[in-house]
């Protein structure tokens, strides 16, 4: 079965409970007064159990595998998505509504899956607006094997 142009298969192949539970995973669903903070709060819960093995630059990838760098700030006990983030909102045209799954697969990399207000996958772009290929700074594909090399 072939693909349509632009959509994914997903990232998040569902192998069985074992896969599921080798990789931590949380969602946001993303709220208007939020968005104008330019940050995305990490759950306090997933911080603490994974956020020692964060360090202060993640990596956010999607099902296109382009990958985004993102600063994780940190105060206290909290920690948030921080520059970086709206570049990638904004990118991905993020807004009320939206509803995103990030999987932590070790070495500050996290697979971000985006969900519409229709409650489906959205088209990733693979390209900036004016057509032209995205340059290293804001989302660059990768082969998975780069990934855990980082």
């Amino acid at each position: 079965m072939q693909e349509e142009k632009g959509k994914s298969r997903g990232i998040f192949n569902m192998k069985g409970d074992d896969e599921l539970c080798r990789f931590p995973s949380f969602f946001k669903l993303i709220l208007s007064a939020r968005l104008c903070l330019q940050k995305l709060e990490i759950p306090r819960k997933f911080v603490e159990n994974h956020g020692e093995k964060l360090s202060d630059l993640v990596y956010l990838i999607t099902p296109t595998k382009a990958v985004w760098k993102v600063d994780v700030v940190r105060k206290d006990t909290r920690a948030w998505l921080q520059n970086g983030w709206a570049e990638f909102v904004k990118f991905y045209s993020i807004c009320h509504g939206h509803f995103l799954v990030f999987r932590y697969k070790g070495y500050s990399h996290f697979e971000v899956v985006i969900f519409d207000m229709s409650a489906s996958e959205i088209e990733y772009p693979t390209s900036s607006r004016t057509g032209s290929k995205r340059k290293r700074a804001t989302g660059i594909p990768i082969a998975p094997a780069s990934i855990k090399g980082s």
